[in-house]
């Protein structure tokens, strides 16, 4: 899971820099997050990894935002994984300066051709960066860092340390840019420049328009970092993605092609070159949702061994709400895995469960 934003903080709207003020009153805190607990059954072809199976994922976010004298507001976030099991129990922390021509974040959160990405409609477990790894085995390396499984770019960056800023949004369209000096930094000690992709820059954009009944939104990214030494590629990644709403019908589809190395980028034995892509549709009731979703992504994986490691997914979903910030969700789905050196397995699956939000 990737770290998620809980309405703690201001929006995205603007940012004018100015001399430093004094607040009238102090920061306002709260609290805010999501915790998901599925049940289900998944048959794997691979032999003792199907069965029955109840999960939990979660996070909850501390944080809030004051208004200085000078108009500026000034916000705070810390988002802690919501349940065992995982390596570190923070997620990640920033914060956010904006004003009049714009927002400014600062700190471990994702880029912005993350967060601008735009990608098919689904309301259930999801195909598209979801955790539908967790239910079918897949024998490949190859993970959601690159197009593999998912259309939002990382490339491996891993949260680190970087400054977002994103423009007003004007007749509907938004541009943002993110700088990292270093991927997966550990610690707050000086990154090595021979032990991580240097210098990192993504660009995002992203317009949102409505006519009538009918909606559409448009995204574009892309994400590009310097390799720590000779004979290791240049990550970098772009991605496209489009919604259409007319009335209670939502179809979408978002593609991307990423290239170069993991995370530290010295794994010359790895690689991220690959492509993938979703299409999916959703119709709302009154009180429901339901779509239908597929992804299909191809990466090299290993440099070593001959042709690509690939995935493809297909689910069905419904979700519902049953009171203020709690639904009920289920996705039955069909996931098929195929690794560069000749290993496959496949599964299906019917997971249920309740998602609360607060």
């Amino acid at each position: 899971m990737r770290n998620l934003r809980y309405g703690l903080l201001l929006g995205a709207s603007a940012l004018a820099l100015a001399p430093a003020a004094h607040a009238a009153d102090g920061l306002s805190a709260g609290v805010g997050g999501e915790l998901s607990q599925y049940f289900g059954y998944v048959s794997n072809d691979e032999d003792g990894l199907g069965g029955f199976d109840l999960k939990s994922y979660g996070e909850v976010g501390f944080g809030g935002e004051l208004e200085l004298d000078n108009g500026l507001t000034v916000g705070v976030e810390v988002v802690m994984v919501g349940t065992q099991g995982e390596d570190d129990a923070i997620d990640g922390s920033h914060m956010t300066i904006g004003g009049g021509h714009g927002l400014f974040e600062i700190g471990q959160l994702d880029n912005v051709a993350a967060t601008m990405q735009v990608s098919a409609p689904d309301v259930g477990l999801g195909v598209n960066e979801s955790d539908i790894g967790d239910w079918v085995f897949s024998p490949s390396d190859a993970d959601d860092d690159s197009a593999f499984a998912a259309t939002y770019l990382y490339l491996g960056e891993g949260g680190t340390n970087k400054i977002n800023y994103y423009t007003p949004r004007m007749n509907g369209l938004q541009f943002g840019v993110s700088y990292m000096t270093a991927f997966e930094r550990e610690g707050q000690g000086m990154p090595e420049r021979d032990a991580a992709a240097r210098d990192a820059f993504a660009f995002g954009a992203n317009y949102e328009a409505e006519f009538g009944d009918a909606a559409v939104a448009v995204s574009a990214g892309y994400l590009t970092a310097d390799a720590p030494g000779e004979g290791v590629a240049d990550a970098s990644g772009f991605s496209l993605g489009v919604n259409v709403s007319v009335g209670n019908v939502t179809v979408g589809a978002s593609w991307a092609s990423t290239e170069g190395h993991p995370g530290g980028g010295t794994d010359t034995e790895v690689s991220f070159d690959g492509t993938g892509f979703d299409v999916g549709v959703a119709y709302a009731f009154e009180d429901a949702e339901v779509s239908l979703s597929y992804y299909s992504g191809e990466v090299e994986d290993s440099v070593e061994t001959p042709g690509d490691s690939t995935y493809e997914a297909m689910m069905a979903s419904a979700a519902t709400g049953i009171g203020e910030g709690v639904s009920v969700v289920g996705s039955v789905f069909h996931v098929a895995y195929a690794s560069d050196g000749g290993e496959e397995n496949e599964g299906v699956g019917a997971v249920a469960g309740f998602v609360v939000e607060f």
